[in-house]
């Protein structure tokens, strides 16, 4: 990403920030929001249209940062 490895670890942060506090770990759907104030979910909604989102992006995300095809698991399972 433009040269600059420092980008690529600030985006897998932030998706692995995203991954802990907006997957349900019960049903792999993601929630719509998080409250870091209250620690919440708010009304546990679940996003339908994130969720179709995430389908094709979290595939296109890993292939851009191009980690190591055994990194990319980990990325994934590692909050799961």
């Amino acid at each position: 990403m433009l040269n600059r490895p420092q980008y690529v670890e600030e985006a897998v942060y932030q998706f692995l920030l995203h991954v802990q506090n907006l997957m349900d770990r019960e049903t792999g759907l993601w929630f719509h929001g998080w409250s870091y104030e209250g620690r919440h979910n708010f009304a546990h909604a679940r996003w339908a249209r994130g969720n179709s989102w995430l389908t094709i992006v979290i595939p296109d995300f890993l292939e851009l940062v191009d980690l190591p095809r055994t990194a990319r698991y980990g990325v994934i399972w590692c909050r799961c």
